[in-house]
């Protein structure tokens, strides 16, 4: 386990993302490629029981683009 990352924290984000891209209106063309993108980020962290800075600054990205479709 990484004792300076919370990668529990980063799966349950990813899964919070994964909600809200699976919200998105059909128009949103990076809806697909967004999901892909978070569920292999949680899939390496869950693996590795660790999370990059990259990571964090990838699903915040997605998750801020995903809260402009939805409006949030």
């Amino acid at each position: 386990m990484c004792g300076t990352c919370d990668h529990d924290e980063f799966i349950r984000a990813c899964d919070v993302a994964l909600t809200d891209i699976t919200d998105l209106p059909d128009r949103c063309n990076a809806a697909e490629s967004w999901e892909e993108k978070v569920e292999g980020m949680r899939s390496w962290a869950e693996e590795n029981e660790h999370v990059t800075d990259a990571m964090w600054s990838a699903l915040e990205a997605i998750s801020e683009g995903a809260a402009k479709w939805l409006d949030r």
